[in-house]
């Protein structure tokens, strides 16, 4: 994905854009809803962290 990104930016440097997202994995127990609810959560976590971020359950924000 971060090349493809990257790709679209030197393609046209005008073009402004950016991802941020917010990543969890499986664990028994969970719901679809919790996992969505989750990912939703780091996903903020990711874009108040800085643009470009991938926020994991397991660490900080990092760039993406």
């Amino acid at each position: 994905m971060r090349r493809m990104v990257q790709e679209l930016r030197e393609a046209d440097p005008r073009m402004r854009i950016g991802v941020s997202a917010g990543a969890v994995g499986w664990k028994s127990g969970r719901t679809p809803e919790s996992l969505v609810a989750e990912a939703g959560a780091l996903l903020l976590d990711a874009k108040r962290s800085g643009k470009d971020r991938l926020a994991t359950e397991v660490g900080q924000a990092i760039p993406a």
